[in-house]
This record gives C-alpha cells, sequence and structure tokens, in this order.
C-alpha cells in the first residue's frame, strides 16, 4: 500500500463527510421553507457525491476509497 493509495481515500472519505453534511443543511433549510437556498444546497451536494463515486468507480479494485466511501458516509454528520 503506498501513500497514494491512503491519500485517495482519505479525499474520499472527506468528500462524503462534507456531501453528508450539506445534505443535512440542506434539509434544514427545506425544513424552514428556505428553497431556493436548498436547491443551490443540492447541487453541491450532488456535485460532492458524483466526485467522490466517480473517484471509487474508476478504480474498482481498489478496496480502500470503497471503505473511505462508505466510512465517510457513516462518519458525515457526526463531525459536522
Amino acid at each position: 500500500m503506498t501513500i497514494d493509495v491512503l491519500l485517495g481515500a482519505l479525499l474520499i472519505f472527506s468528500l462524503r463527510i462534507l456531501d453528508v453534511s450539506v445534505g443535512t443543511v440542506k434539509l434544514l433549510y427545506i425544513v424552514h421553507g428556505r428553497r431556493s437556498i436548498a436547491v443551490v444546497l443540492a447541487f453541491i451536494e450532488s456535485s460532492i457525491w458524483l466526485t467522490a463515486a466517480g473517484l471509487v468507480f474508476s478504480q474498482l479494485d481498489n478496496l480502500w476509497n470503497a471503505a473511505g466511501f462508505a466510512t465517510g458516509f457513516a462518519t458525515g454528520p457526526q463531525l459536522a
């Protein structure tokens, strides 16, 4: 295992934490009726998710990336 593999998994982990956190904030804006802000946050959320998923799918043989993706999702709201 090289440092590049670990840094890639860490990047995916961080992107997922950010993605889930933005999704949580988006939901709060929806509940409070601020849908215009929620639309912008939804765009940001989906862009982050697509980036993270693309990194995982581009190297399907790298289990560290998949672990970073899943762990980032599970950790997301707790760190925000």
